[in-house]
């Protein structure tokens, strides 16, 4: 089991972080920075990403960034864009992912290709539905890859109502 903090550090983000590895390792970093201050958001993303080793397995960086292309235009690209692809992560490009019009949400990908992006608005959030799928194989020259579906939603935005709704885990074993 990978475990790691960065309990040392005032973290201006949310985070949680995933290492799946079977049938195949890959590691997944869900996102949420609220609005506000840039100040140390860079150097804190820097140590966290460094904290997943460039192994060969797939590494998701996504999210809510809360950053508008047009109010952080220079930042992003003079900052925040070059600092991952400094660990080799690709943006993934799709539509808006807000009901203003902005592209909030953002998928970042190391080690696989994302591919059929949508962002479907929903009604009990600001921020879209955004669903993607990936080709993953356990050893890229020798097995056929197999498909896996990620999907990336607000979850500040369930409700205890909404998550009661749900069918209880006994109904999937």
């Amino acid at each position: 089991m990978f475990y790691f903090s960065l309990t040392h550090l005032s973290i201006s983000f949310e985070f949680h972080a995933v290492t799946v590895t079977c049938p195949l390792k890959l590691n997944i970093v869900f996102i949420y920075r609220p609005p506000g201050t840039l100040r140390e958001f860079l150097n804190e993303l820097d140590t966290l990403i460094s904290s997943f080793p460039n192994d060969g397995s797939p590494l998701f960086v996504l999210g809510d960034f809360n950053l508008l292309t047009s109010t952080f235009d220079s930042f992003l690209s003079n900052s925040f864009f070059p600092l991952l692809a400094s660990f080799d992560l690709t943006l993934s490009q799709f539509p808006p992912t807000h009901k203003a019009g902005n592209t909030l949400d953002l998928i970042f990908t190391r080690g696989c290709l994302s591919t059929n992006l949508t962002a479907t608005p929903l009604q009990v959030s600001d921020h879209y539905f955004v669903s993607f799928s990936v080709s993953l194989s356990s050893n890229p020259s020798h097995s056929a890859p197999s498909q896996m579906v990620m999907r990336c939603h607000n979850l500040r935005s369930l409700s205890s109502s909404m998550l009661s709704s749900l069918p209880s885990a006994k109904s999937f074993s």
